[in-house]
Formats: structure tokens, C-alpha cells, sequence
């Protein structure tokens, strides 16, 4: 059982941690993707109701009135901005505090500003410009501005550049880079997305647990199954019959059972069959050599006369014991038989048969339309076994051949009825006689040989009762 449980538990496992690895990926591209759309918002937002024109208000000078454009937005995805001159510098810092015109409160955000100036300036105002003159005094309201420190990054820790655009202040150029948060950054959206990653962490020892108990229960279920499969198996290895497998509720293990039951009906009928085989060969072939043998003795013990009678007898038996090993090594034989194909038309096919097997006796041949593929020698056997059955046991037999879009079809339909008890899969059986007493001559090799070689083609034979009067056998095959 442990090997059966680890093998379910492995299964069923690896089925679910790649399941949850599929959809962690697929939880990870959609964040990408919706933190990709995110910052083209933010952009977006911001673009649509920028003025890309400002004139300077009275008193202020062009980074103040940047300044205060930029300070009045009310955009709630943008972190900062960075103001660049035409030559490329940065002049102006604006970092955004967690709650600046907006009621959604960013994480992870320093609550302080963090600007900086040169020799002059205002608060988040780099140094100024050529040409430009800072304002010779502050309002009391303006803090302090410390100077830029040496090595500083500017736009480092104001979220992820989305973007700039170009401004002109009274004709001067000016570029705005644009910075975001993250959706991490707020904690609605945070909450969410770390419970997303925290119910795929939960389920990995959940599906460990529930693996565990499904492989348990399948491999008990299974094992019980195997066991029976296997004693039942042993038994018929042993030459044992009437075996019992327990049904499972699986339906491929149930199906397994029924095939195992069925193959032990198939070898208690093939046993049977081997030692009807037996008992008929020893019958048939122990006859006409116990005949010889007693007509051998007779003339040696001077019981039977040397004369043509006596000879005539003795020639019968030797000629009836031949006849009846060529229908065996014929029928062995045909085992591994290679067909060779041709085509030929059934009128044609039908006229062949008729012309060999007149020594039968009388039977009519009709034949349609069209062509048969077959090994034509092979087929004209089969229709000889087929018509000296029926002519033995019956009367007025017809032939008839007949094709139909690569099927093809040979019958012979006779007067008579068919033995009691005689199955049509029976009939078929080697040294399967209709007469029971074995009175009646022949070698129970007819049908069988017919059988044969309509297998070898790929195709089978069948012997029903059509009414009280009628017996049909067919030959069908398609190539």
C-alpha cells in the first residue's frame, strides 16, 4: 500500500503546487500589468489638464510660479516632479506628502518634505537659472531651505518615473518629469494584494494536508482492488476457472475486473475446445489406422483372403487417414498463411468456383455487379468447405458473391437446419461436427478453415439459421 500512497500523494501533490504556481504567475503578470496601466493613468491625468503654456504671476519668478502651477493639481497618483531646464539640469524637486490633495493616504511614504536650494531660492527650488534672480526676500511663511547636498539624486525615492512633458514659462522651456506611486503604496490596495500572496502561502500546506488524505483513501481503495486483480490473475495462471474479482468503483478497475472474468470464460471454453480437439483427432484419426490395422493382421493370420476386395478395403482406410491429416496439416498451415491479392470481377470470381466444385453436385451461383479483392485460391477453399458443408447436411444450395465499397461478401444459403445445441461461435470450433456421433464422416475442419481464411483477410465468418428451412453462412472481409 505505501507504494501505491506515495505515488498518489506525489501525484496529486505536484498537480496542486503547480496549479497554485500557475496562478501566482497569472497573479503576477496582472499586477505588472495593472501597475504598467497604473502609471499611464497617472500620466494620462496629469497631461490632460496641464497648461503647457504659464505666464509668470506679478512678483514671483519663473520656478516660483512652476511651483505653484504644479502645487495646485489635485493628482493623487503622482509622487513628485522634477523640474529640468533646456539644458537638461534639475532646478526643482516637488515630492508630494501621503495625503496632499487627496483623501486615499499612501504607505511607505517619509512624511516630511525634502527640498532643496542653492544660494537662493524658495522651498523645493534648486538653484536658479542664468539669468534668473531669485526674490531678494521671503514671506515669513517660507521655511528654510537647506543646500543641495553633494552626490544628490534628484527624482531618488519619488516612486517610478512615468513620463515628462514640455512647459514654457513666459517663452522659457522648461521639463516636468513625472513620478508615481506604486498601488503598493496605498493600503486598500495593499491589503488586498498581500492577501492574494497570503491565501496562495495558506494553501500549500491546506493542499499538502488534503494530498495526504485523497492518496490515503485511493490507495487503500486501490490496493484492495490490486489484490484481488492479482489472486484472481494467480488463479488462472494455476489453470483455475470461475474466478471472482472484487468491482471497484472505478470504473477502469471495474472494467478490468469484467475483462478478467470474461478471459476466464474465454480459457474455460478454449479448455474445453483443446479437449474436445483431442478426444475428436484421436476418434478421427484412431478409425481408419485401426482399420489398416486390422485388415493388416487378418492377411497375416490368413483371416482375410489376398484378393482385390481385401486390398480395395485397405486401400479406403490408407486413402481416409491421409485425407484426414491433409485437412490437419491444411488447417495448420493457414495459421501463418500470406496472402497474395488480386483483383478480379465476382462473375468471374463466381464462374472459377462453379467450375471447381462441380464434382459436388448442383448448386446455383448468382453474382452482382462489381469486383472483389482477395486472394482468389484461398477463397475458392473457403467457397468449397462452404459448399460441401452444405451439400452434406443440406440441399439445393446457391452461391452468391457480392462487393459494395470495399466490402465484400460470399454466401451460401442451403435447405436444412442447423444441429440443436450448435452455437454459431462453436461451429466454427476445429473438429466441430453437426453430426455428434461422428457417423456421418468428415473431419469438423470445413468451417474452421473457412473461418481462417476469412481472418486472414481481415474479415470473419458467421452460420445462422435464417427461418425453419434455411441455413446461411457467409464470408465478409473489406480491404
Amino acid at each position: 500500500m505505501k507504494k501505491y500512497f506515495w505515488r498518489n500523494f506525489i501525484l496529486i501533490f505536484s498537480v496542486a503546487v503547480i496549479t497554485l504556481v500557475i496562478q501566482n504567475g497569472i497573479l503576477f503578470l496582472q499586477y505588472n500589468s495593472s501597475q504598467n496601466q497604473w502609471k499611464k493613468e497617472a500620466y494620462s491625468d496629469f497631461v490632460k489638464s496641464a497648461d503647457l503654456k504659464i505666464t509668470i504671476s506679478e512678483g514671483d519668478t519663473e520656478l516660483q510660479t512652476i511651483y505653484d502651477y504644479i502645487d495646485g493639481f489635485n493628482a493623487v497618483k503622482i509622487s513628485g516632479y522634477a523640474i529640468e531646464d533646456k539644458d537638461g539640469n534639475t532646478v526643482m524637486e516637488i515630492r508630494k506628502e501621503p495625503g496632499d490633495s487627496t483623501d486615499l493616504h499612501p504607505a511607505d511614504i517619509p512624511l516630511e518634505r525634502e527640498q532643496f536650494s542653492g544660494t537662493g531660492g524658495v522651498p523645493g527650488i534648486g538653484p536658479a537659472p542664468d539669468g534668473i534672480n531669485p526674490p531678494s526676500s521671503k514671506p515669513d511663511d517660507m521655511p528654510q531651505v537647506p543646500e543641495i547636498p553633494e552626490n544628490h539624486s534628484f527624482g531618488q525615492g519619488m516612486g517610478d518615473f512615468v513620463g515628462s512633458i514640455d512647459i514654457t514659462v513666459n517663452d522659457t522651456p522648461y521639463r516636468v518629469k513625472l513620478y508615481a506611486y506604486s498601488p503598493m503604496n496605498f493600503e486598500y490596495t495593499k491589503d488586498i494584494i498581500n492577501s492574494c500572496y497570503r491565501s496562495i502561502i495558506i494553501a500549500v500546506p491546506v493542499c499538502l494536508l488534503i494530498a495526504l488524505v485523497i492518496s490515503f483513501f485511493i490507495s487503500r481503495n486501490n490496493t484492495a482492488s490490486v489484490n484481488s486483480v492479482r489472486k484472481a490473475l494467480g488463479e488462472l495462471r494455476n489453470g483455475e476457472h470461475g474466478v471472482k474479482v472484487e468491482k471497484a468503483r472505478k470504473s477502469e478497475l471495474k472494467e478490468i475486473a469484467e475483462d478478467i472474468e470474461a478471459l476466464d470464460m474465454k480459457l474455460e471454453a478454449d479448455d474445453r475446445a483443446r479437449k474436445a480437439w483431442l478426444t475428436s483427432i484421436s476418434h478421427d484419426l484412431n478409425t481408419p489406422a485401426t482399420g489398416i490395422k486390422l485388415i493388416a493382421d487378418g492377411l497375416a493370420d490368413g483371416i482375410f483372403p489376398p484378393d482385390e476386395e481385401t486390398l480395395q478395403s485397405l486401400r479406403h482406410e490408407s486413402d481416409n487417414l491421409n485425407q484426414r491429416i491433409s485437412r490437419v496439416v491444411d488447417y495448420s498451415t493457414l495459421q501463418s498463411a500470406k496472402l497474395v491479392l488480386s483483383r478480379v470481377s465476382c462473375a468471374e470470381f463466381a464462374e472459377k468456383v462453379s467450375f471447381a466444385n462441380q464434382d459436388l453436385g448442383d448448386f446455383k451461383v448468382v453474382a452482382a455487379d462489381g469486383e472483389i479483392v482477395a486472394d482468389t485460391a484461398l477463397m475458392e477453399k473457403a467457397c468449397r468447405e462452404l459448399l460441401t458443408n452444405a451439400l452434406t447436411y443440406g440441399c439445393n444450395a446457391e452461391l452468391k458473391v457480392s462487393s459494395s465499397e470495399g466490402a465484400y461478401k460470399i454466401e451460401v444459403i442451403n435447405t436444412g437446419k442447423l444441429p440443436e445445441g450448435m452455437t454459431e461461435e462453436g461451429a466454427f470450433e476445429p473438429w466441430s461436427r453437426g453430426d455428434q456421433s461422428r457417423h456421418s464422416g468428415g473431419s469438423g475442419l470445413g468451417l474452421p478453415i473457412t473461418a481462417t481464411i476469412a481472418r486472414l483477410h481481415g474479415g470473419d465468418a458467421t452460420l445462422k439459421q435464417l427461418d425453419e428451412s434455411l441455413v446461411c453462412a457467409t464470408v465478409y472481409w473489406s480491404l
